[in-house]
């Protein structure tokens, strides 16, 4: 295993290597892993010199609000960025790329860190005692199973048990009518209707009459007599 001033060199190299290619990103990547692993080898001062050396590049890098590295180290945020930097950029890794870098080879992608094994799912549970299913025979798949037929009711004593089979199996049969010919339909009564211009006297009607007559010659001589009365002698 590599010791610590070597990882620390070998982080600060490629940082250097980014920096003079101007890529920002790539630089500042291993200027926090040279600082941490510096932080991590007890070595402080040189971490302090590496942070302020990234924040003198990039003065609005993660590491920005912190008074030191170990105060940002507290923080989940920094916490989880330097994990994930340490996973994808391994020291050995970084040392296969410094090396492919100074050979003038094309720069290999970094190994990250291995997964944890996958951990293997439980089997099925068997389905030995479960029970099974029968599908009828011409049956489409999919289709639910028809209904089952109703059981048959018991025959009655003393009746043969096929007679009363066929009895039930034979549909209702509907009552026909008596042969002959169909008795005819009453007629509506006929209306009757007045003869035009003749109308037939209700009894009584004289009585009616005789009133009206009475009572209009008493209005005639009452208005005769009003209008009369002037010339009249006393």
């Amino acid at each position: 295993m590599a010791s610590s001033e070597r990882i620390i060199r070998v982080y600060q190299e490629l940082a250097d290597h980014h920096d003079r290619r101007k890529e920002a990103p790539l630089r500042d990547r291993f200027l926090v892993l040279a600082a941490d692993a510096a932080l991590c080898a007890g070595r402080a001062d040189e971490a302090e010199r590496l942070r302020a050396r990234l924040l003198q590049l990039n003065p609005h890098h993660l590491l920005k609000p912190y008074a030191s590295l170990a105060e940002a180290a507290k923080s989940p945020d920094v916490q989880s960025y330097i994990a994930g930097l340490r996973r994808t950029y391994l020291p050995e890794s970084a040392e296969h790329l410094l090396e492919s870098l100074k050979a003038g080879r094309p720069a290999e992608a970094p190994v990250p860190a291995k997964a944890a094994p996958e951990v293997p799912r439980p089997a099925p549970a068997s389905t030995a005692g479960a029970p099974k299913v029968y599908r009828l025979q011409g049956a489409e798949p999919g289709k639910a199973a028809p209904p089952p037929a109703p059981p048959a009711k018991a025959a009655p004593p003393g009746v043969p048990v096929a007679v009363a089979r066929d009895a039930a199996a034979a549909p209702a049969r509907r009552p026909r009518p008596l042969d002959g010919p169909p008795a005819p339909r009453p007629e509506p009564p006929a209306l009757r209707w007045p003869a035009a211009g003749r109308t037939e006297a209700a009894p009584g009607a004289w009585v009616s009459t005789a009133l009206f007559l009475l009572t209009l010659a008493a209005a005639l001589g009452l208005a005769f007599y009003i209008f009369a009365r002037p010339f009249l002698p006393f």
